[in-house]
């Protein structure tokens, strides 16, 4: 278990790597929407 928890940043930002772009997040391709 503490392996996975130490792999959890590496895995937010590969999710995120690439759906950044000048400070907006865009997770529309996750399924959230925008509030």
């Amino acid at each position: 278990m503490q392996k996975e928890i130490f792999e959890q940043p590496n895995a937010i930002k590969n999710t995120l790597t690439g759906r950044i772009s000048h400070g907006e997040v865009d997770l529309s391709e996750l399924g959230a929407e925008r509030q």
